[in-house]
């Protein structure tokens, strides 16, 4: 996982070019995709009831201060002491974490112990690597089958590729649309929207987790904060582009913006977590990685460069790509509507055998009203009921 990483921090150190620097950049995805699968169920699982979205948002805010500290420093150190050095200063910050991540102990999530025996009897069915291969694609496409039949979690993984679609062609373009439209220098747009990314990332993400844990931590109150926040975020970006007259009235509008775009990261991601069989959350956290990048932030900056090539009027485009947002709203309101009578498969963990006595005849844990909704939501009784076929 993070050795991945530092290896590829310390490579581009060392290589020059496009197509190196382009393959150091795949092989963060390694690292990437399996430390958020893993690091978000554990949060999941280590978290009180009552703080679940505050702890996740905690753990996401680190994307969008990441993404524009990198924007701020990469602006000042580059031009200092040259590009390579920054990779060398991440890959020495990031080393005692990858230090950490091989030799520190194993995780031990909930939701394992639903593999039964057939998992062990299977693990002796062949003994060479392509019959290892063929049986773990087979276990992935099975797993991929079951995830398709949870459609809250379908419909989640889509709302947040367009969102984050959006945020990635703001995040490429929106310093030099920005330098073009209000007449900035280059170097002083990539400071200033960093700086507002930092300090609405920052805000945004915690405040979305702790609204979730306020107005009750169900997958229902999530996808409506969601979009709520999508529908905030499209009608203010738009204005910042299309109405605003000066860099000093777009500011207002584009952090407000901002602000609500960063507000979806918990309680996106925390519909994710739920709406899946507790065994199925690394599995459906990685899915969910691919389907944002392949769906959503590695298509949409070259697709508005492209809009951007017709249409050459930066408020135009930034203001259509903007739109997209209410799209990703509206997904996220088909699904807080399945959501009301989803299974919430926290119930599941909460009333597992690890966690309930031997003897006790209640379901679900003392802490269960901490996630009970302010929000109208129907009753535990009206949801539907966990199958084990589900797992």
């Amino acid at each position: 996982m993070q050795c991945c990483e530092e290896a590829q921090r310390l490579l581009m150190f060392t290589l020059a070019g496009y197509h190196s620097l382009l393959i150091c950049r795949m092989v963060v995805g390694l690292g990437e995709a399996s430390f958020v699968s893993l690091a978000s169920p554990l949060i999941d699982d280590s978290a009180p009831p009552a703080s679940k979205s505050r702890w996740l948002a905690t753990f996401y805010l680190c994307i969008p201060v990441g993404y524009a500290a990198g924007y701020i420093l990469g602006g000042i150190i580059a031009p200092a002491l040259g590009w390579r050095v920054a990779f060398l200063l991440e890959a020495a910050a990031m080393l005692p974490f990858a230090v950490f991540c091989a030799v520190g102990p194993a995780l031990d999530l909930r939701g394992k112990q639903h593999h039964t025996g057939s998992v062990e009897a299977n693990s002796t069915l062949g003994t060479s690597f392509g019959e290892k291969v063929q049986r773990g694609v087979a276990s992935a496409l099975a797993d991929l089958k079951t995830l398709a039949k949870h459609p809250v979690y379908v419909l989640n993984v889509a709302a947040t590729a367009v969102y984050t679609g959006v945020l990635g062609a703001y995040a490429y373009w929106g310093p030099k649309a920005g330098a073009k439209v209000f007449t900035l220098n280059p170097e002083g747009a990539d400071l200033k929207f960093g700086a507002v990314t930092v300090a609405t990332g920052v805000v945004g993400t915690i405040l979305g987790g702790v609204t979730l844990d306020r107005v009750g931590s169900t997958m229902r109150n999530a996808l409506i904060i969601c979009c709520i926040s999508n529908v905030l975020g499209a009608v203010l970006l738009v204005a910042s582009f299309a109405a605003a007259s000066s860099f000093a009235m777009f500011v207002p509008y584009f952090a407000v913006g901002q602000l609500a775009l960063f507000s979806i990261q918990a309680p996106s991601n925390a519909v994710a977590l739920w709406s899946v069989p507790p065994l199925l959350r690394p599995f459906g956290m990685a899915i969910l990685i691919i389907c944002i990048h392949l769906g959503g932030d590695v298509p949409s900056p070259p697709a508005l460069g492209w809009l951007q090539s017709k249409l050459d009027n930066w408020r135009l485009s930034m203001s259509v790509c903007s739109l997209f947002l209410l799209l990703a709203a509206a997904i996220c309101a088909a699904g807080a509507v399945l959501a009301r009578r989803g299974p919430d498969y926290r119930d599941e963990q909460q009333s597992s055998p690890d966690d309930a006595t031997p003897d006790s005849d209640e379901v679900g844990s003392p802490d269960e009203s901490a996630h009970l909704p302010l929000l109208t939501e129907p009753q535990t009784s009206g949801r539907t009921p966990l199958h084990s076929e589900d797992v």
